[in-house]
């Protein structure tokens, strides 16, 4: 994919997102217990039962169940941070996770929040910055992105829109500069990039047209119709998102000498 942004930029960014989210969804299917045993006190939480991790003992395959009484634990599961502060809240019924899932970071924010969890997956995952500050929010079904995924900016405004079928991105996109302008939209079939993307300037007026078929470019042309040598070309696969930056800067300083 010709998409190339450098690490800050949105394409190399929602891509990491996404393992981040397979990632939390993972640890906390398997790291729901741990081998030390130490004496407990029974604690409720808005009417549930709060188990540590020492209370637990994970039986693959089947349950988490409660270490002395080899129950099945229905209530919260808390883990913490070393520092002695909470790091994640798990809810399970029955010995399996259902309910809430949240992460917190070490200075108490919330780091993340996972509802609707059925069949191995959770339907949605929020994540924010350690500030607070929403930083991505998106469906899954079956561990997989499914459907909607949108990506924030640190000042809040948003990065990203995609839509995801069965872990693929699939139907119109649009990303967006920091401020809140628009920066690209187009359209991905089954994963790949299909038909013209287009890119804008800050200023809000077209800066390019890419297109593809099947993830492959074709052709990326100017706002004339003009086409982008093998140069111009090669200088927008390394940073398609600096080159309509430096477009803008370009135009407005011709802007100001010929004023």
């Amino acid at each position: 994919m010709f998409l190339n942004f450098k690490s800050k930029h949105t394409f190399f960014y929602y891509r990491r997102e996404i393992k981040l989210f397979r990632y939390f969804l993972l640890l906390i299917l398997i790291t729901s217990c741990t081998t030390t045993h130490i004496k407990r006190e029974i604690i409720y939480q808005n009417g549930q039962r709060v188990y540590s991790e020492e209370d637990v003992k994970y039986i693959s395959g089947k349950a988490a169940v409660d270490r002395d009484s080899k129950e099945p634990i229905t209530g919260i599961l808390k883990k913490y941070h070393r520092a002695g502060k909470i790091s994640e809240e798990i809810e399970f019924k029955n010995g399996v996770i259902d309910g809430i899932a949240k992460g917190f970071y070490e200075n108490g924010n919330l780091e993340y929040i996972m509802s609707g969890y059925y069949h191995g997956s959770y339907d949605t995952v929020i994540r924010y910055y350690e500030d607070g500050v929403m930083k991505s929010k998106a469906n899954h079904r079956k561990n997989e992105l499914h459907g909607k995924l949108l990506l924030y900016y640190e000042n809040s405004q948003l990065q990203g829109d995609f839509n995801y079928v069965e872990g693929k991105e699939d139907g119109d996109f649009k990303v967006y500069y920091r401020h809140g302008e628009l920066y690209s939209n187009g359209t991905f079939k089954n994963g790949k990039l299909n038909g013209t993307t287009t890119y804008y300037r800050e200023d809000g007026e077209m800066c390019l047209n890419a297109h593809y078929e099947k993830d492959k470019l074709i052709s990326i042309t100017r706002v004339d119709g003009t086409h982008l040598n093998k140069e111009e070309v090669k200088e927008w696969r390394e940073d398609n998102w600096s080159y309509c930056h430096i477009m803008s800067k370009k135009k407005n300083n011709c802007n100001v000498k010929n004023k």
